[in-house]
C-alpha cells in the first residue's frame, strides 16, 4: 500500500462519525398514556410517576400491574412495591380507586381522570421483600445511574395496553440514556422515549446514568454497548470486543444477525444476577472483576442471551405469545426455551473456534454434569417446566438437565442422519415455520420435532424430556469418538472426604456424598458445623477440602452436624481423590465415530 492510500484511509477513519442511536421524530403525535418520571431529586430507593391520561371510558376502570412478565416463570407481583396509588381529575381534585388484590386498583370514574401518581419501590434494595426480584429483571434507583425493567415501574390501564405510550424521564446533566426504545428527545437533563405499546415497553429496559458507551455495526446489526462501571474500571470497548466475538459466532450458528439492531446495557458493581432477554436488547448484572477474569463467563451469558431472538422471542409457544401480565401460563417446552438456548451458546462458541474442545469438555459440560450431580432434577423436564411457578427451586434444572439432554438430542439426530442434519438445522427449519404471528400449539410440538429429524427421535423425548431417565452419556459421547468416565482415581494418591458442600439458606449443608461415604451416616441436607475440632461456619467452609486434604487415605476424622434440629456426631474415614465426570479422546475410534465427531464440530449447511 503506498503512503496516499494509507494517508486517505486514516483521514476517512479519523472523519468518520461514531455510531450514535437517532432521535426519532414523531412531530405532533400525541400519547393516551405519558409516564414522567424526576431522577434529580434525592435518591429515596423509590420512583415517583406521575402518568397522565386522556379520553378514558368505562371500560378503563383497572391500573395493572404485572403479576409475571415474559422472560421470566415465576410469580413477581410488582404491585406490592407501590406504596402510593392516587387518581386525580383536571383540578387536581381526586378520583375514587380501591386496591382489588396486590396487583390491581379499580378506578371509579375513568372519564374524570386525568392523571395517575403512584410512588413504586425499586426491587433491588426494598428491605422487606420476601420473594426476591432478579436483579436484572427489577428496578434500581441510584446516585449514578438507574435502571428500570419497564414492569417493574409502569402499570397500564385496561384498554390501554395496546396503545402507543411516551415515557419523559429528567435526570442529572449529562447522563448517557441506553435502550432499545425509540428515543424522541435527547437533552442535557431529559431524555423521551416511546413505545408501541406496554408489551413493547416490558421488551426494552432502560439504563441511564454515568456510563460508557461504544457502538459499531457487524454484519449490517447496529450494535449498542452502554456500560455503568461501580469502579470506572470497565470500559464499554473491550466489553464490546467480547460480545462481537459472541455476535460473529453467533451468527455463524445462526445463518446471520437477525436483529437489525440490538442493544447490550451493562452493569458491573457488587452483584452477580445474570442476564435478561429481549427482542432487541439483553440487560446484565455482573459482580465487577477484572475484565479478563469475567470473559468467558460474559462469552456464555451474551451467547445464551442473543440466542434467545430465535427461541422464545421467535420459535414460541402459544402461552408464550399470547402472553397475560396478570396470570402464571405455564408452558410444557421451557426446556426448548431456556435448555436448548444454553447448549447453543455452549456449542456455537466451539463450532466457531471460540471455545476449545477442551474448553467445551472439562468447563461447560462436566459443570453442568457436576451440578446434576449434586441435586439431581427429580422430576422430568416438561414436568418441571409445567410446574415452574409452582416450584422454582426446580427450575435451575432447565438450564443444566435441560442443555445436556439437548446436547446429546444432538448426537442422536446427527448419528440418525449419517452426519447430514442435527438440533441446529432441525432449529433452523422450525425458525422457518414459527414466529411472532405463527406460534406453535403446546401438545404439537414433540412430535414436530420428530416430524423434522427421525421417528426414533420420540424415543428419545419419551424418555429424557417427558420421562427422567438417565442420560446415557458413556453411549453417546462414545459415537462421537470420546470417552466418559463418570470416575476415576488419578495415579497419584491423596484423600477426599466425599462430600460436596455448599451454602444454602445461610447454612453449610452436605448436598451430595460419594457412594463410599453412606456407611458413615452422613445424609445429603445435613447442616456442617464442625470438623474435628475446627468450626465450620459460611466464611471457612472452603477450608474444609484443604483440611481434609492434609490428612491420608483412611484416615479417620469427626464431623458434627445439625440434624432436625439436633447435634449428631458421626466418625468418617477419609477415600482415596476421585476425578468425576472426565473426558478423552478414543484412542482408536472406528470410522463412523470419526465422521459423526467431525458433523458435531461444524455447523452443516
Amino acid at each position: 500500500m503506498n503512503k496516499y492510500c494509507l494517508f486517505l484511509l486514516l483521514l476517512l477513519s479519523a472523519c468518520s462519525k461514531p455510531l450514535v442511536k437517532p432521535v426519532v421524530d414523531v412531530g405532533e403525535r400525541t400519547f393516551r398514556s405519558n409516564y414522567y418520571i424526576d431522577l434529580t431529586g434525592p435518591v429515596r430507593d423509590q420512583f415517583d410517576v406521575v402518568m397522565s391520561v386522556n379520553n378514558l371510558t368505562a371500560e378503563n376502570d383497572t391500573f395493572n400491574f404485572a403479576a409475571v412478565y415474559p422472560g421470566s416463570y415465576s410469580l413477581k407481583n410488582f404491585g406490592r412495591f407501590v406504596q402510593k396509588f392516587v387518581a386525580l381529575d383536571a383540578v387536581g381534585e381526586e378520583v375514587a380507586t380501591e386496591k382489588v388484590n396486590v396487583n390491581q386498583w379499580w378506578l371509579s370514574d375513568p372519564r374524570r381522570i386525568a392523571r395517575i401518581e403512584y410512588t413504586i419501590q425499586e426491587t433491588w434494595d426494598h428491605p422487606r421483600v420476601v420473594q426476591r426480584i432478579a436483579e436484572m429483571g427489577g428496578s434500581a434507583i441510584e446516585p449514578d445511574f438507574t435502571f428500570i425493567n419497564g414492569p417493574s415501574v409502569f402499570g397500564y390501564i385496561n384498554g390501554l395496553r395496546d396503545a402507543p405510550l411516551r415515557i419523559h424521564l429528567r435526570h442529572p446533566p449529562d447522563w448517557r440514556r441506553g435502550s432499545d426504545l425509540d428515543l424522541v428527545l435527547a437533552e442535557k437533563d431529559r431524555s423521551d422515549f416511546i413505545a408501541e405499546s406496554f408489551d413493547d415497553l416490558n421488551n426494552a429496559p432502560l439504563l441511564l446514568g454515568e456510563l460508557d458507551y461504544h457502538a459499531e455495526e457487524i454484519l449490517g446489526t447496529k450494535v449498542y454497548m452502554y456500560v455503568y462501571s461501580r469502579t470506572g474500571k470497565i470500559a464499554a470497548r473491550p466489553v464490546f470486543d467480547i460480545a462481537k466475538k459472541v455476535l460473529l459466532s453467533a451468527a455463524e450458528f445462526m445463518n446471520g444477525l437477525p436483529a437489525p439492531e440490538y442493544s447490550f446495557l451493562f452493569m458491573f458493581g457488587d452483584r452477580s444476577a445474570g442476564a435478561l432477554e429481549h427482542p432487541g436488547s439483553s440487560a446484565y448484572v455482573i459482580r465487577e472483576l477484572p475484565l479478563e477474569r469475567l470473559e468467558m463467563y460474559l462469552r456464555d451469558v451474551m451467547a445464551h442471551e442473543y440466542f434467545h431472538i430465535v427461541t422464545p422471542l421467535s420459535v414460541r409457544s402459544t402461552p408464550i405469545n399470547d402472553f397475560d401480565f396478570q396470570r402464571a401460563q405455564p408452558t410444557a417446552h421451557l426446556w426448548f426455551f431456556e435448555g436448548v438456548t444454553e447448549w447453543a451458546s455452549h456449542i456455537m462458541q466451539l463450532r466457531s473456534g471460540l471455545k476449545s474442545q477442551t474448553e467445551f469438555f472439562t468447563r461447560s459440560l462436566r459443570q453442568m454434569i457436576l451440578q446434576e450431580m449434586v441435586r439431581p432434577a427429580p422430576k422430568s423436564l416438561q414436568e418441571i417446566s409445567l410446574n415452574s411457578y409452582e416450584a422454582p427451586e426446580n427450575f435451575r434444572h432447565i438450564y443444566t438437565q435441560g442443555a445436556l439432554t439437548a446436547f446429546l438430542l444432538d448426537i442422536r439426530i446427527l448419528e440418525l442422519s449419517d452426519g447430514k442434519k442435527g438440533l441446529r438445522e432441525v432449529i433452523e427449519q422450525l425458525r422457518q415455520e414459527y414466529d411472532r404471528e405463527r406460534p406453535f400449539a403446546e401438545n404439537a410440538f414433540f412430535q414436530r420435532i420428530v416430524d423434522l429429524s427421525f421417528p426414533e427421535v420420540q424415543a428419545f423425548i419419551d424418555d429424557h424430556i417427558i420421562g427422567n431417565k438417565p442420560l446415557p452419556f458413556e453411549e453417546y459421547l462414545a459415537k462421537i469418538a470420546t470417552v466418559y468416565m463418570p470416575h476415576y482415581e488419578p495415579e497419584e494418591a491423596r484423600s477426599e472426604a466425599g462430600i460436596y458442600l455448599d451454602i444454602r439458606e445461610n447454612v453449610v449443608k452436605i448436598l451430595w456424598l460419594d457412594a463410599d461415604m453412606t456407611s458413615s451416616g452422613i445424609q445429603r441436607g445435613d447442616v456442617l458445623k464442625q470438623f474435628n475440632d475446627v468450626e465450620i461456619s459460611i466464611a471457612n467452609y472452603q477450608d474444609f477440602y484443604e483440611l481434609i486434604s492434609t490428612l491420608e487415605v483412611g484416615e479417620s476424622y469427626t464431623l458434627i452436624v445439625e440434624r432436625d434440629g439436633e447435634a449428631v456426631q458421626l466418625n468418617c474415614q477419609t477415600i482415596p481423590f476421585r476425578v468425576r465426570h472426565a473426558f478423552q479422546p478414543m484412542e482408536n475410534p472406528g470410522q463412523a465415530a470419526r465422521a459423526l465427531k467431525a458433523a458435531w464440530l461444524r455447523n452443516l449447511p
